[in-house]
């Protein structure tokens, strides 16, 4: 996947995101789409944003390697609400160090949907709410900066998620 994040003009920033997920032992990739806007907090001492955020995922086909079916279609849309905090600090003139930390609540609705042999539709449907929360850290320098951080949620049988990024500064 990749991201794209600015702080426009203000104590505004927005970003945009895309995510291919291959799923296992099916034919249909995933697509995730999302979007998200913050606003920093003034005079606090350290970057705190209130966050809001969209995202939008389906995948879709076939749901074994056995032609005819059956074929599955699975949609997401999530949305969220964070207060999302971190702060840079120098280890080197040139390097720099930010941990970061995020916490919120995740509306989610979910649809899946199965056919098979084009004669039989089960159709399933259900919303959520969790609590979501994350923490990471960013190594960089003006230009350039690689990160890790791990996310979770209180979505039931929902498992942490690490993630690893390198990121560069236009």
């Amino acid at each position: 996947g990749a991201d794209f994040a600015a702080n426009v003009h203000g104590p505004f920033a927005v970003g945009v995101s895309y995510a291919l997920t291959n799923l296992d032992d099916a034919e249909p990739n995933g697509s995730t789409f999302g979007s998200d806007v913050a606003f920093e907090v003034p005079g606090v001492g350290v970057s705190l944003c209130p966050a809001f955020a969209i995202v939008y995922s389906r995948a879709s086909g076939l749901s074994t390697n056995i032609y005819p079916g059956p074929y599955t279609t699975v949609t997401t849309v999530s949305w969220s609400l964070e207060v999302r905090g971190g702060k840079a600090l120098s280890v080197t003139p040139a390097l720099f160090a930010t941990p970061f930390a995020g916490a919120g609540l995740v509306f989610l609705h979910s649809v899946a949907q199965a056919k098979s042999g084009g004669f039989s539709t089960a159709k399933y449907k259900k919303d959520d709410s969790a609590f979501s929360a994350v923490l990471g850290l960013l190594i960089g320098s003006r230009r350039v900066h690689a990160g890790a951080n791990v996310s979770f949620t209180t979505i039931e049988n929902s498992d942490p998620l690490v993630t690893l990024g390198v990121g560069f500064v236009f």
